[in-house]
Formats: structure tokens, sequence, C-alpha cells
């Protein structure tokens, strides 16, 4: 994601930082450019937010405004749609994605192939090899591949 001049003091997401005025990086993000994202997700034209909380967890993640991005949010909110936004509306950066369960990080895994987005699976705490790393948009990893026997202490 672009490093903007400008970023906001509190880094946690808010209708406030999420929905900041004209001339912001933001504004490049409206309504209609976040809806086309939306339906490459889809793959359906004219599709529609379910929740609030959605659009602006979709704005959060594309508009560099942060450095990060928290998102706890119930099931069928939405969420997955934040992971794959900005390999799908973007051509450049790395998303990274942390899951506490294997068998989460094997399902996103498996939607990034289906979108036809490049992505490591980092497992075991090493990075796999790739002759093409310079190309992954997506890494996907649980929380016991960045701390391993120490989560559990």
């Amino acid at each position: 994601m672009t490093n903007h001049a400008s970023k906001p003091p509190n880094p946690y997401l808010s209708q406030q930082n999420v929905e900041s005025g004209s001339g912001s990086p933001t504004s490049a993000w409206g309504d209609d450019k976040l809806l086309q994202t939306l339906s490459l997700y889809t793959k359906r034209p004219g599709s529609t937010f379910t929740c609030k909380n959605q659009k602006l967890l979709l704005r959060a993640t594309l508009t560099g405004e942060h450095d990060s991005v928290i998102a706890v949010l119930p099931t069928g909110s939405g969420k997955s749609v934040a992971i794959f936004a900005p390999p799908l509306a973007e051509s450049t950066g790395i998303s990274i994605i942390i899951t506490p369960y294997t068998a989460l990080r094997r399902q996103l895994a498996e939607q990034a192939r289906s979108f036809g987005i490049k992505h490591l699976v980092w497992a075991d705490r090493n990075l796999p090899e790739s002759p093409d790393r310079a190309s992954v948009r997506l890494v996907i990893m649980i929380t016991d591949d960045i701390f391993g026997d120490e989560a559990q202490s």
C-alpha cells in the first residue's frame, strides 16, 4: 500500500477516519468504486454491501490511510472481501493474512487460487520457495507459524 504523508493519529478503524473529506486518499475510493470492487469479489455486477461495517472495512483496506487494519466482525459480515479486495483491485502491494486456524488458512488459499491471486502459504515458520516470489500478492499464515510453541506458554 502507498505510504501517505498525513496518516490519521488514531490507527483504529472508525467511521470518522474511513469517511474523511475530499482530497484525501479515501476520496478516490467513493461508493461507486467500492461497489465495483465488491462486484469483482462476488463475480456479480450490481452487488451491494451486506452491512455498513463491510463497506467501512473495505474502504479502510483500500485507501492506504492505515498501516494495518484489524477487523473483528461476526461470521457472514463480509471480512473475506476485505482480504481479497486489495489484490483484486490493485496491481501492487502485498497483503499478509494471519488466522488462528489451519483449516481457515487452507480455505483462504483455495479462495485465492480461485481468484487467480498469486499467494504463498507460510507454514512451519518457513517461507516456501517460489520461483516467482516477486509477483506474490497475498501471504497466508496461522499464528503458530509466527510464534510456534511460544504462543502456547
